[in-house]
């Protein structure tokens, strides 16, 4: 359980992370 859990948001964080460095880096 912990382990989808933390997939899931890691996956969704790292998403987001990766869509804002690209419109900084943009």
């Amino acid at each position: 359980m912990l382990h989808e859990e933390l997939s899931s948001a890691s996956g969704q964080q790292v998403r987001e992370a990766v869509r804002a460095k690209k419109w900084t880096r943009t």
